[in-house]
Order: C-alpha cells, then sequence, then structure tokens
C-alpha cells in the first residue's frame, strides 16, 4: 500500500512537472506571438510613415523638376535676349574709324562749328589731295623731366602752328636716365593754334597728324631725328 501511493505521487509529480513545461513553452509562444504582433503593428506603422513621407518627397522633387525646367526656358529666353541685344548694338553703334568721325563731330559741334559747315566740308571732302608739294622740315629737342631748354619747338604756317614735344628718357648701361628721349619708347606731341586751340597726338614714331588753320590743311609726319631730335615735315593742302 505505501508503495501505491509513493507510485501515485511519483506519477502526480510527473505530470505536473510536464503541465509546467507545457505552460512555460505556452506563455514563451504567447509572449513570441504578442511580440510578433507589435512589432509587426510598429513595422507597418513605420511602413505607412516612410510611404507619406516617400510621397511628400517625390511631390517636392516633381515641384523643383518643375521649377528647374522653368529656370532653364527662363535662362534660355534671357540668352536670345541679350544676343539680340549684342546683334543689335554692333548693328547700330558705331565702332573704329566711324566712332572716331562721330567723336570728331561731336567735338566740333560742342567748339561753335555749325552744323551746315560741318556737312558741308563733309561733303566735299575727297580722296583727292590738292597741296603745295613743297613739304618743309624742321626739326626741335623733344623734352623729358631731364631736358629743359632751348629749341623745344617749331612753327609753321608763318608761326601760326607751333609743334612741341614730351618723351621718356633713355637709360644708360647702368640704368641712369640721360638727358635726351628714347626715340623707341611713345612720345606726345602737342600742335598748338594761334589763339590756344590745341591737339596732340601719342605713340611710337613715326607718327602722321593734320591741322586745318586759315582755311588750309597742315599734314605733318614726324620721325626720329638726331640725338634729342625728331623731324616734322610739314606740307600746305587745300581744305577740303
Amino acid at each position: 500500500m505505501t508503495l501505491g501511493f509513493h507510485e501515485r505521487r511519483r506519477r502526480r509529480r510527473g505530470r505536473w512537472r510536464v503541465f509546467k513545461r507545457a505552460l512555460g513553452l505556452a506563455l514563451v509562444i504567447a509572449a513570441g506571438a504578442f511580440a510578433y504582433q507589435i512589432g509587426a503593428d510598429l513595422a507597418e506603422r513605420d511602413v505607412t510613415r516612410l510611404e507619406r513621407e516617400i510621397a511628400s518627397l517625390s511631390e517636392e522633387i516633381a515641384a523643383l523638376q518643375g521649377e528647374n525646367a522653368d529656370l532653364r526656358a527662363a535662362l534660355s529666353a534671357a540668352e536670345l535676349e541679350a544676343e539680340r541685344w549684342r546683334r543689335r548694338y554692333q548693328q547700330d553703334v558705331p565702332s573704329g574709324v566711324e566712332k572716331e568721325l562721330l567723336d570728331l563731330v561731336a567735338k566740333r559741334l560742342a567748339a561753335g562749328v555749325a552744323a551746315d559747315r560741318l556737312a558741308f566740308v563733309i561733303g566735299a571732302a575727297n580722296n583727292a589731295r590738292s597741296c603745295d608739294d613743297a613739304p618743309v622740315t624742321k626739326r626741335f629737342i623733344v623734352q623729358t623731366p631731364w631736358t629743359k631748354g632751348a629749341n623745344d619747338s617749331v612753327g609753321f604756317a608763318d608761326g601760326t602752328i607751333t609743334v612741341t614735344g614730351q618723351g621718356v628718357s633713355a637709360i644708360d648701361a647702368q640704368g641712369n636716365p640721360e638727358a635726351w628721349f628714347d626715340p623707341a619708347k611713345p612720345v606726345t606731341l602737342r600742335f598748338t593754334e594761334l589763339g590756344g586751340e590745341s591737339s596732340q597726338i601719342s605713340g611710337k614714331l613715326p607718327l602722321h597728324h593734320s591741322v586745318v588753320a586759315g582755311g588750309d590743311e597742315y599734314r605733318f609726319t614726324i620721325t626720329a631725328g638726331a640725338l634729342s631730335f625728331v623731324e616734322v615735315t610739314g606740307d600746305k593742302c587745300r581744305y577740303p
């Protein structure tokens, strides 16, 4: 009888251990299922959120692409307009010799020369020249920062046109400035008429210049002469 009791007790304990194991396994499975469900819900929420963000970003990208296309179109239109104005400027605005002539006309008008007189002179001008063909050559010393003295000018047209000049000092082998000008460097020549009106030219020799005075045109050619000197050759021509 005692053995039977112990056997039944052992069997109850065995069943209880099996039950506890089964219960524990069921709890683990339930917890896993619960965690999986929670994870799935969270993942679904994240996916939904991400899908909304992707949709929003896609809309922004589409809007930016549209703006970019509009900007490219505007830039293309602006470039075409700029090119049109550039061509129009080149066609309408004078340059080179034409600009120089217009500037000269404007200068003469500002000086008080009548427009009809300018029109007459321009209309009468031609390439054929009627000159005395008796050129006169004179020379003078080109002044530099180290040159001060006589023989610094020459006169033409009975002294009504005076020519003077400024140059750059020549440099010796030691790098010191000389008293004479360097004929290889640009010079500036001034032509002053009786009454004070003057004009000037600058550049490397030889140079050419014309002055209208007393109803005649005086044409000058300036070349380098002996040390310190330039030679000025002038010829009188009919004007215009």
